[in-house]
């Protein structure tokens, strides 16, 4: 859990000082006197980038990114590398905050975008909404002229919902974020003086606080990096990194399945409010060779395994003295290739290869060679 935005390109409209320098005025938060500075993207000190949003405000407090003068409407995006949890928003802006604002996501990396909320000093008049239905205007007064906080939720802090399950995934899960900056506002300090020459109403933001975590469906302690070409630096030791590090025997990017061999019952996200795993459980395999013939060559072309859970059969299949056994929650097929084995080997655990896992999990048709390890053991007739 941390903010999604370390480490990753937040995208902004415009920037100040880009064309020429540009000067602008600031009020604090308890004076009403204008301290006017010049922006200056070509001076180092002077320049204010969206990379400012999402540096350390306790290693760097005084930082923020600057709209260019004139801008209307402003957009703010997070394009993630693959897909996230996200639990809550929160912007700290430098200028006053904006009349109306809009905030979105996309869980399919930009193709298709939802408004998550939206914010107006009057959302019938702006979004012809209700306050609180879809709108709030509770975060877009022009006080405080700076500091001023926007928060979005994802979630109600009382609801008691299991963060791994499917209705919770569908709110938090996300491939990016959007704000829209839609009414810039002037501070109220500045009606004090009249015939000042200040300039136009801009956007300007301390911190932009994406808080989320790798989405593992509660089968993994931590994640590593996913790999995405658009982030060039060295990971920042504070990045929240997308590629799950498995346990309880799942796979994949998100451990959203079961691993190799680990398919005995269907996968299952862990429960956060009671603490299930839901671990992924073995499938068995065994193979039963007979007392004679010794060295006896076994050929199995296909054998076919059949259970319901309602009916819980061993089914056994018999092929030149050898027994293969199988206990599996439904239809597979194994493919072995010519095997040789000896009564020397009885009792051992040896690797045939040839036998397909892929096809105890994904009922494969035509699977590749896969070793697999199992156990020979002694069967009297």
């Amino acid at each position: 859990m941390g903010n999604l935005a370390v480490g990753r390109p937040v995208r902004t409209i415009s920037q100040c000082g880009l064309k020429a320098p540009e000067r602008y005025c600031h009020y604090t938060m308890d004076k009403c006197v204008p301290n006017c500075e010049v922006c200056d993207a070509s001076v180092t000190h002077l320049a204010h980038p969206p990379a400012s949003m999402t540096d350390s405000p306790f290693k760097h407090p005084q930082t923020w990114w600057q709209s260019a003068q004139g801008i209307t409407i402003e957009t703010l995006q997070l394009d993630l590398e693959v897909e996230f949890y996200f639990t809550h928003l929160i912007i700290i802006f430098r200028s006053p905050r904006p009349g109306a604002m809009a905030i979105e996501r996309s869980q399919d990396f930009g193709h298709t975008w939802s408004a998550l909320r939206l914010y107006a000093h009057n959302c019938s008049e702006v979004f012809n909404l209700e306050d609180e239905h879809r709108c709030t205007e509770k975060y877009s007064t022009a006080l405080p002229c700076s500091n001023g906080e926007v928060i979005y939720r994802a979630l109600s802090p009382w609801d008691k919902l299991d963060p791994y399950s499917n209705t919770a995934q569908a709110h938090l899960s996300i491939t990016n974020i959007r704000v829209h900056l839609l009414q810039p506002q002037s501070c109220p300090c500045q009606h004090k003086f009249p015939d000042a020459n200040f300039s136009t109403p801009h956007y300007a933001i301390y911190d932009l606080i994406s808080k989320g975590g790798c989405l593992c469906h509660g089968h993994a302690d931590y994640c590593v990096p996913a790999g995405d070409p658009q982030i060039k630096d060295l990971p920042n030791k504070h990045m929240v990194h997308g590629k799950c590090v498995c346990r309880h025997h799942t796979a994949g990017d998100h451990c959203e399945k079961c691993d190799r061999l680990y398919n005995d019952q269907p996968w299952k996200p862990a429960n956060g409010l009671t603490g299930q795993a839901h671990q992924c459980v073995k499938v068995a395999v065994y193979v039963t060779v007979f007392t004679t013939p010794v060295d006896a060559t076994v050929n199995i072309a296909r054998a076919a395994f059949t259970e319901t859970q309602s009916d819980r059969r061993l089914n056994r299949i018999r092929a030149h003295h050898v027994c293969v056994t199988d206990l599996v929650p439904h239809s597979v097929t194994l493919i072995m290739e010519t095997v040789s084995v000896s009564q020397a080997w009885l009792g051992h655990t040896v690797t045939i290869a040839g036998w397909d896992s892929g096809a105890l999990m994904n009922m494969a048709v035509n699977p590749a060679s896969v070793p697999v390890t199992v156990t020979l053991t002694q069967e009297t007739a």
